[in-house]
């Protein structure tokens, strides 16, 4: 089992991500609040800067949360998150925040994003939940291996939408790819 103090203190940048840092509230709240990313989100509405520096003090102090920033050619692209991390099991979440990037980027940081999670955090489980009018990420998330588990239903933005759960569990031969 993973000890979060510790691994936010020894970890290192590896697979293209590096931990997320204060110095990156500016750049995620931006990310988070542009409209190709946010129509995604579990909850759409525009995030005001206080809310969100609040709740980013907290991330970086969280013991079961780990947000990383993943970079291309030294350059800021997107964001990765293992949450509630209990165990050897995470729900993850990402998006790319910089647009006008090479085809297949989404696909490479997702990749490096599972070796991170196996094997750098040592988890075997990883945990999705996709709003199903996002089939770009459902379809990424079925590329690489995540696996159906259930449907759920809820309410955004006063609509009833649908939220596919899926996973993906380490298989015993998964290689590191750094």
């Amino acid at each position: 089992m993973i000890d979060i103090k510790n691994f936010k203190e020894t970890f290192t940048a590896s697979c293209g991500f590096r931990l997320a840092t204060y110095t990156d509230s500016q750049m995620i709240l931006n990310w988070r609040n542009a409209d190709h990313i946010r129509k995604y989100m579990h909850h759409q509405d525009v995030i005001p800067l206080e809310n969100h520096e609040k709740w980013f003090l907290n991330i970086l102090e969280s013991t079961e949360d780990l947000y990383f920033i993943y970079h291309l050619h030294q350059r800021p692209i997107g964001l990765l998150c293992f949450n509630k991390i209990h165990g050897f099991t995470a729900e993850w979440g990402f998006y790319l925040g910089e647009t006008r990037l090479p085809q297949g980027t989404g696909t490479d940081m997702l990749k490096k994003g599972i070796d991170l999670a196996f094997n750098h955090i040592q988890l075997q489980i990883i945990t999705a939940k996709i709003i199903e009018n996002n089939t770009h990420s459902v379809y990424l998330h079925k590329k690489i291996g995540f696996q159906h588990c259930n449907l759920l239903h809820t309410n955004l933005k006063n609509k009833k939408s649908r939220i596919i759960h899926v996973q993906y569990c380490q298989k015993k031969d998964t290689p590191s790819i750094t």
